[in-house]
């Protein structure tokens, strides 16, 4: 799960960060312009949604709790490592608390809605005075394509003939799945054989829908990663591939009970 710092340090993260005037018309103001920079930055609805749904919680308790006349309160955004965090930057030192409400109260329950939501919820102090409150959030888990193929038998020497007689390279995957999230459009991917050496890459297959593959390329490999379990996680694609990263992709035969040869 993304944690602040595992998003931040990740090698695609991007930041966006604004000061807002601290009344409470500027709470969906907030809102309003995380989801158009995540939207403009590519993330799902449903991630964008959770986004949005804590900036504007965080940024009303900022307001109502953390008000002090003429100083701002802060929203920062950044995405990466396989979800985002939320922060909002208050000028008031006293950290958050999750208040008790009643089953008729309106109002109190915005720190539990994003406690709930997260994967992990904490604040830190700011230099200068005030605190800063961050969420970090998962990245929805989106479906592989899963479209099967096989490797033709003609290009299984070719495949064979790079870097052939090394012991440490495995045969050549000739029942071919696209690993990519799932797509209406565009290219299958699939990967045919590792090749040995650093930063060499993977061999790997393209198709279109109704016909074999026709070629093998050679490909880099992707330098996504994410910190889980204390060790590097990383993506099983290319560089450059289109849709999620593999840590993101839920195998959905394996989800049903289908495990194909």
């Amino acid at each position: 799960m993304p944690t602040e710092d595992t998003v931040r340090r990740a090698p695609q993260a991007r930041t966006w960060r604004r000061d807002f005037d601290p009344y409470e018309r500027c709470v969906p103001l907030a809102r309003r312009q995380v989801e158009q920079v995540m939207a403009g930055w590519g993330c799902g609805d449903e991630e964008v949604g959770a986004a949005a749904l804590v900036t504007a919680e965080l940024a009303a308790n900022a307001v109502r709790h953390a008000h002090v006349p003429g100083r701002p309160f802060t929203v920062a955004v950044t995405s990466g490592g396989g979800g985002c965090v939320v922060e909002v930057t208050d000028p008031v030192d006293a950290p958050p608390r999750a208040a008790a409400p009643g089953p008729d109260d309106e109002r109190g329950r915005g720190l539990l809605l994003v406690e709930a939501l997260s994967a992990a919820f904490g604040h830190r102090p700011r230099a200068g005075g005030g605190k800063t409150v961050w969420a970090a959030l998962p990245a929805p888990v989106r479906p592989v394509c899963g479209e099967r193929s096989y490797l033709p038998a003609h290009l299984v020497p070719t495949a064979l003939a790079q870097q052939p007689g090394s012991a440490e390279l495995p045969d050549v995957e000739r029942h071919l799945r696209c690993s990519l999230e799932a797509h209406a459009t565009g290219d299958h991917h699939a990967f045919v054989r590792d090749l040995a050496g650093p930063d060499t890459g993977a061999l790997w297959t393209h198709w279109t829908r109704g016909h074999l593959p026709a070629a093998l390329v050679v490909l880099p490999d992707c330098p996504a990663t994410r910190t889980y379990d204390n060790s590097h996680e990383p993506c099983a694609e290319f560089a450059d591939h289109p849709g999620a990263h593999t840590w993101q992709l839920a195998d959905v035969w394996r989800a049903v009970g289908l495990c194909p040869s």
